[in-house]
């Protein structure tokens, strides 16, 4: 079952939960949804709504529901419709702020190296010359060094090159794994390409 929040109006000046949108199950606006940061109401929109939303009271009931720690112990918390509004806010809230933080980073990334762990922080390594100067000739060579002398050396565990103006060759060629490095572009677009032209193929089969 597809359930999700659209038209999100978000009021922080209330609380930071409050907000108010419409709730959509299998691509239907089945109810109005409010919080004013005292907790989630939902309100169908019509006939046809009251049953979308009990449909959806059931199928989010089914689901796994999470451990807490409640009273001192470990228990199951059922899980609830309004509850699974909360998540999807949550995730909408958290989807804002990494765009935010990803924008930062191809900011600081035309003129520097950038590390940290995706979506919480970020550090610098200044390389001098604009990262696009550094792609072709040999200036591909001096970056290659400032990643694998620099960079590398200095990653904790759970960061990664943040930038994805480098293209995948020079960070694999520098000495990263695939988790130390944000996806390129020029990786992206690699892998674009692929999907294409197997969507491409898929097609010619079907109508053969």
């Amino acid at each position: 079952m597809e359930i999700e929040l659209r038209r999100i109006s978000h009021h922080p000046r209330v609380s930071m939960e409050a907000f108010a949108a419409n709730l959509f199950i299998n691509g239907t606006k089945a109810a109005t949804v409010s919080n004013n940061g005292l907790g989630t109401q939902y309100y169908p929109v019509d006939k046809n709504g009251e049953k979308l939303v009990t449909e959806a009271e059931q199928y989010v009931k089914k689901l796994p529901g999470e451990q807490k720690l409640v009273d001192g112990r470990q228990q199951v918390v059922e899980n609830t419709l309004g509850g699974h509004i909360d998540k999807l806010f949550a995730a909408y809230l958290a989807g804002i702020e990494r765009k935010k933080f990803d924008k930062k980073v191809d900011v600081l990334a035309k003129r520097n190296i950038v590390i940290g762990e995706p979506g919480k922080y970020m550090r610098t390594i200044q390389t001098g010359t604009p990262i696009e100067m550094l792609l072709t000739g040999a200036g591909r060579e001096v970056l290659t060094k400032l990643l694998s002398e620099r960079a590398i050396p200095s990653l904790s565990e759970n960061e990664a090159i943040l930038n994805k103006n480098i293209p995948a060759d020079i960070l694999k060629n520098a000495g990263l794994t695939d988790g130390q490095m944000e996806q390129s572009e020029y990786k992206k677009n690699e892998i674009g390409a692929k999907k294409e032209e197997t969507q491409k193929t898929k097609g010619k089969n079907a109508r053969m």
